[in-house]
């Protein structure tokens, strides 16, 4: 595993969405959030992550509240990362290694790539905690 910087996170769909619910574990999103907007740390988010943020809100709220949401989280000061080729190739060999979702081998390979520590509460990262440092949220059903 690289060496990991501890000024940069990546936060997974399970981390925003955790925000979002106000679920456990919030406070922690909630305080990353907050350095990064005083320039502290960097977080950033894989593009992957707006989609499935946009869609577990349409499932839950009407169409305007669910964009009201999304829009509310493009103004935070998280740092999104496009379908880049480095990125997509690492996804593609996570996918291919391991039994991760789509969505997850981008964020995988995102934070990897990055050198980010992943704030997530995935089991399926799991598997990757010998390349890539993990920062588990509390789990949503305890």
């Amino acid at each position: 595993m690289a060496l990991k910087n501890p000024g940069i996170y990546v936060l997974d769909t399970s981390a925003l969405l955790t925000l979002a619910f106000e679920e456990a574990g919030y406070k922690e999103v909630e305080t990353l959030l907050s350095e990064a907007g005083s320039g502290r740390l960097r977080v950033l988010g894989s593009f992957i992550s707006r989609m499935e943020y946009l869609y577990v809100h349409l499932q839950r709220l009407s169409a305007a509240q669910a964009n009201e949401c999304y829009e509310n989280l493009m103004h935070t000061p998280i740092e999104w990362i496009e379908n880049e080729d480095p990125v997509l190739r690492l996804a593609a060999e996570y996918k291919a290694r391991y039994s991760l979702s789509l969505a997850d081998a981008w964020i995988a390979a995102t934070a990897r790539l990055y050198n980010a520590i992943l704030v997530h509460r995935d089991k399926e990262f799991d598997v990757l905690e010998k390349e890539i440092e993990l920062q588990k949220l509390a789990k949503k059903y305890q």
